[in-house]
């Protein structure tokens, strides 16, 4: 997953990205 989706997504802290 890119970082871009998760920030649309908004996953609860998926490889270090809250």
């Amino acid at each position: 997953m890119d970082t871009k989706v998760m920030q649309k997504v908004h996953t609860p802290c998926v490889s270090k990205i809250c």
